[in-house]
């Protein structure tokens, strides 16, 4: 199957509210020959105010925010058609599994569009950043990284390969590309491991069919390695539960539930959770036998403990409520999705599986008419945010051909997001934050005349942004 490279610059780092400005795809086969590549820019999305640190660092200037020749949907239709065209294939990014892809599956989504187009079809995802720290664990000849203050490996992508133009989407999918192929060439039993957890559904079949195996995590800027032994799907996640293999069963198997509960919130973990969408590199149990602590257990009393675990019914039974409880109690320490701006709807996104039949074949409908028919169509939606996007894209689009009272409705909503009049904490940028931004990065280069200026055009832009919607 062919590979995908990609990468994303955006305007700022919320995967639900900014802008993508820039995109480059590369298709390859299996042997990371170049078949075919898609570049595009685009205008900053009406409605959005950029994050200085994000344009700054992917150097998008204001001219290119305001005047280049593609739109934001222009920009996501052709995203869209050209991998489908290219489809089905293994889609890579580097930290993207975070990011790039959640950008991607967001921007879908406020476009009435399929949103998990990387990872259905036959298409399967990727990150190349967890599979070079998963290889760097192994090989750690494979490639040299910087060190931390505390003595870990460095995987920044601009720091690894140290190429120029770092941070434009092309520089850095072709970086990953070339990554990709010194895995698949120096570790290669990491690379084909990698392609075996592409997927969800093959994880879930690699795990449960393992009688033990190695689940990588990273925290606190170091690699670890746990050695398991799966139990189950998580009762409501649907991710996989796995024993950490260094704790003995039977301290815990006649626990009552309540003292059960307390000794999973605690650290260091019994169970570890392997996040089967999210691309893990799943090893063979031989890495982790080698290592402390597994090393010093005997494989008599290792396979002791799978045969108990795996005749505990109840005990899994007791956990997986548990499991169930932590979720719940999750959620309602968040808000009400209900009462958040549309873009944060995520139980939306993540349930667009069950949306009805009939209200997709609405959205497909929608993208299939002109702008004046689709008007027509934008507030017949079963689902209210489907509703408000629909408003939002002939806003974008095609706003002159808006009624007056729902363009002006339109605008005083897009107004009171990005003046924030109320002063309420908020996780995308305002034009105040901008300003503030605006102000910090003046201080430190009150001596460079090239950048001053730089800051001054940046300021008048969102100035104008700002005089547009304060008469909302």
């Amino acid at each position: 199957m062919n590979y995908i490279f990609f990468d994303l610059e955006t305007s700022g780092s919320s995967t639900s509210h900014d802008s993508i400005l820039e995109a480059f795809f590369m298709l390859t086969n299996d042997s990371f020959q170049e078949l075919d590549r898609l570049s595009l820019r685009c205008r900053l999305k009406e409605g959005v105010v950029p994050n200085l640190n994000a344009v700054l660092i992917n150097r998008s200037t204001v001219n290119l925010l305001k005047n280049s020749n593609m739109s934001w949907y222009q920009l996501v239709n052709a995203i869209e058609a050209k991998l489908r065209q290219w489809s089905p294939a293994y889609i890579w990014g580097y930290g993207s599994v975070n990011f790039d892809f959640e950008f991607l599956r967001k921007t879908w989504w406020k476009s009435l569009k399929e949103p998990y187009l990387t990872n259905t079809g036959g298409n399967k995802q990727g990150d190349i950043l967890h599979v070079i720290r998963a290889a760097k664990l192994v090989k750690d000849d494979i490639i040299k990284t910087p060190i931390s203050p505390k003595g870990n490996p460095v995987f920044k992508l601009a720091q690894l390969m140290k190429h120029g133009d770092a941070h434009g989407a092309e520089a850095d999918t072709i970086q990953c590309k070339k990554l990709a192929e010194l895995i698949a060439k120096k570790a290669n039993s990491i690379w084909r491991s990698s392609l075996m957890t592409a997927s969800r559904a093959d994880t879930d079949t690699l795990i449960k069919n393992e009688k033990m195996f190695c689940n990588l995590e990273y925290f606190y800027g170091k690699l670890r390695i746990f050695l398991c032994h799966f139990l189950m799907l998580h009762p409501v996640y649907k991710w996989g539960i796995a024993w950490d293999m260094q704790w003995a069963p039977e301290d815990f198997i006649k626990m009552d539930k309540k003292t059960l509960k307390e000794a999973m919130s605690k650290s260091p973990k019994i169970y570890r959770l392997i996040r089967s969408n999210k691309a893990p590199v799943i090893l063979n149990a031989n890495y982790g036998l080698e290592k402390e602590p597994y090393s010093k257990i005997s494989p008599e009393i290792l396979n002791k403990r799978i045969l108990l675990l795996d005749k505990s019914t109840e005990f899994k039974n007791r956990i997986s409520d548990i499991l169930k409880l932590f979720a719940e109690e999750k959620t309602k320490k968040k808000d009400d999705p209900l009462a958040l701006h549309p873009e944060d709807r995520l139980h939306n996104l993540y349930n667009f599986e069950f949306t009805p039949p009939v209200e997709k074949q609405k959205m497909q409908q929608f993208h299939s008419v002109d702008w004046k028919e689709k008007i027509n169509l934008m507030d017949k939606f079963k689902e209210d945010h489907n509703n408000i996007f629909a408003r939002r894209l002939v806003y974008e689009e095609a706003g002159h051909l808006l009624p007056k009272s729902i363009f002006n409705e339109v605008k005083r909503t897009i107004a009171e997001k990005i003046l924030n009049p109320k002063n309420d904490k908020v996780n995308w940028t305002t034009v105040a934050d901008f300003y503030s931004q605006i102000d910090l990065e003046r201080n430190k280069s009150e001596n460079d005349p090239m950048r001053m200026k730089l800051l001054d055009e940046y300021n008048d832009y969102v100035m104008g942004i700002e005089k547009k919607y304060s008469k909302a």
